[in-house]
């Protein structure tokens, strides 16, 4: 199943960094499934980038709790046109 196809169900989480592995993932209170949680960038600069399906509601002034840890929105979010949207998570709060 391809992504698209993964964050379109809705239906199972995805983890491509098992370094960040998250058991789950919250929006401003609201858990959310269908999620890829990933680090990208430089090795000294990787940043959390977190995508999710279109229809999970999400805003700049997001709050985020994945793995525990709080995360502000520092990036984002951005529609990446096949259906999900890109956040890239900042400093912890």
């Amino acid at each position: 199943m391809s992504l698209k196809d993964q964050l379109a169900a809705d239906t199972e989480n995805v983890f491509m960094n098992s370094e960040e592995l998250a058991d789950s993932v919250t929006i401003d209170g609201v858990v959310i499934s269908g999620f890829l949680l990933e680090q990208s960038g430089e090795m000294e600069e990787l940043v959390n980038v977190l995508k999710v399906a279109s229809s999970v509601v999400i805003s700049a002034d997001s709050v985020i709790v994945a793995n525990g840890k709080t995360y502000g929105v520092a990036s984002g979010p951005h529609d990446d046109g096949f259906g999900s949207k890109t956040v890239v998570l900042g400093t912890r709060l």
